[in-house]
């Protein structure tokens, strides 16, 4: 329901937000044959995952999965955006693979501040890419919010054409008022079968993630984090009041009551 081979998959979200941390587990997760990974059915293979990062702070995030890796130092002197994602291409026809990863789009395709807003430069830029779905992979591209934020897909920095060539848009942040390693992954998607939100845990200690809840829309996020909360505070044998709930979640009466 994220990614899918013929489809583009942007994922998006703030510095230190968790993105390259859970594509990665992602990518572990399917090239490793794994069934499934935060409750959904997975088909398994190779992937390729060119990094923005250096092998040694790549390397506690690896597993055991059959994964083509291109860090920052083997892919130097720093190729060009097209070369890239052909011989990114090549590498996943050579080996089967079912993914390629990009990690970031801003690192490696070098747009400056104003190329980055400007249609024409993102569509070029994203066509390789494009072409790759159609080859038949699935193609998940890591890209930055914006500081500011934003809603329904436009969270995205730069232009919109980039979100306008993706057939899954994905938006991964912080859930307010919840424990730090919480997160809320919103989809937009062509697919009816893509939930809108899922809330997950990172677990920093084995690297793994968790399913805390699944909404059907984008909104649900904050219901599934406040049921989860409920049901934590509510799980000791000791009467609480709602005084104490709310303190307990962090979060007023009125939001959950």
């Amino acid at each position: 329901g994220y990614v899918a081979r013929g489809a583009l998959t942007l994922i998006s979200g703030k510095p230190k937000s968790g993105k390259s941390t859970l594509a990665l587990a992602l990518t572990e997760a399917i090239s490793s044959g794994k069934d499934s990974f935060l409750g959904h059915e997975l088909e398994s293979g190779p992937a390729v995952f060119v990094s923005e990062e250096g092998g040694s702070t790549l390397a506690h995030k690896l597993g055991t999965g059959d994964v083509r890796i291109a860090t920052r130092e083997t892919a130097w002197p720093k190729p060009d955006w097209p070369t890239l994602v052909t011989e990114a291409v090549a590498e996943a026809q050579r080996v089967t693979a079912v993914m390629i990863v990009i990690d970031t789009l801003a690192h490696w395709v070098g747009l400056g501040p104003e190329a980055e807003k400007d249609a024409g430069a993102v569509q070029a830029a994203i066509a390789p890419l494009v072409e790759a779905s159609r080859a038949g992979l699935a193609v998940l591209l890591i890209v930055h919010s914006r500081k500011g934020g934003g809603e329904d897909g436009e969270a995205i920095r730069g232009s919109s054409a980039l979100a306008g060539a993706a057939d899954i848009i994905l938006e991964l942040d912080r859930v307010p008022r919840a424990p730090a390693r919480q997160r809320k992954l919103l989809a937009l998607s062509r697919y009816p079968q893509t939930p809108g939100a899922l809330v997950i845990e990172h677990d920093a200690g084995d690297g793994s993630w968790r399913l805390i809840g699944e909404g059907a829309d984008r909104g649900d996020a904050r219901d599934i984090t406040d049921r989860a909360g409920l049901l934590q505070a509510l799980s000791y044998e000791d009467e609480i009041t709602r005084a104490e709930l709310e303190q307990s979640m962090g979060s007023p009466e009125r939001q959950w009551h």
